[in-house]
């Protein structure tokens, strides 16, 4: 956490979580950055030292870009193909 690199995911299970870009500090539209604290209790797959070792709050920032294409698995299962 204290390299100091930027990365960039998608959303997972973006049907369920929904996106307040009226929290946080504003950026842009659809461009925010949040703060996110440490969860109280450890999960059962993180030892007690990496646990340790998180910071007790990151930020985090969260945006809403649209891709320019739709991609589908096409009916043989060779992956995304572009339309």
């Amino acid at each position: 956490m204290d390299k100091g690199v930027d990365s960039v995911f998608e959303q997972m299970d973006a049907c369920k979580r929904i996106v307040n870009f009226k929290k946080g500090k504003r950026l842009g539209v659809k461009d925010h950055l949040i703060t996110l604290c440490k969860p109280a209790c450890r999960p059962e797959w993180m030892t007690h030292e990496e646990y340790a070792s998180l910071p007790a709050t990151i930020e985090i920032r969260e945006l809403e870009y649209r891709v320019g294409f739709q991609a589908y698995k096409n009916h043989i299962g060779y992956g995304n193909v572009e339309l």
